[in-house]
């Protein structure tokens, strides 16, 4: 019962709970329970990170890259992101990978988006793991790339990602010799 569960998770955040003050932010911005009110998800994402939720902060910076809720300010998104990361939500190295893979707010720089990928790569975030792995296959000639790529694959593949997957396994495919046991190049 998704009115049933906003209500108590309103309830609590209401309460100061940093945790229920996200995912009500959630329900608000997704429509979940409540009607879709992008402002009053920021808000309540605001409300988490203050209250030390470093993956508040990464969505309230994705709130502002889109300008949903809020004005659009992709610096402002940036910086978010930047000061989660640094809190150790490895899901804002992702966001900032994406905001400099795509060009959004900022100069499209693959090295800069590589960069990112890779530092919430370092804390185990495994869409981070997977886009890192996965720009690090574009070289087929640096054997020490695709050695790390397989790696940082694995990982992403380990935690469930299902997109890791299927790179790892078209990366076997194409190079059989990076493969940990001849098992898994025929997976």
């Amino acid at each position: 019962n998704s009115k049933l569960a906003a209500y108590w998770y309103e309830k609590a955040a209401n309460a100061g709970d940093p945790f229920a003050q996200k995912q009500i932010g959630f329900f608000y911005e997704a429509g979940i329970g409540v009607p879709r009110d992008p402002a009053r998800a920021v808000m309540w994402y605001q409300r988490a990170a203050a209250g030390g939720l470093a993956s508040a902060k990464t969505d309230l910076g994705v709130a502002y890259v889109l300008g949903m809720g809020v004005a659009r300010d992709p610096e402002m998104g940036a910086q978010l992101f930047q000061e989660a990361l640094a809190k150790g939500d490895g899901a804002a190295g992702f966001a900032l990978g994406e905001m400099y893979e795509r060009g959004m707010g900022v100069a499209k720089d693959l090295e800069a988006a590589q960069h990112w990928y890779e530092a919430g790569a370092k804390l185990h975030d495994p869409p981070s793991e997977f886009r890192a792995g996965s720009l690090m296959t574009k070289d087929q000639q640096d054997l020490r790339g695709l050695k790390k790529a397989a790696h940082l694959l694995r990982a992403s593949e380990t935690a469930g990602y299902v997109p890791a997957m299927h790179a790892l396994g078209v990366l076997l495919a194409k190079h059989p010799e990076l493969a940990q046991s001849p098992a898994e190049s025929t997976l």
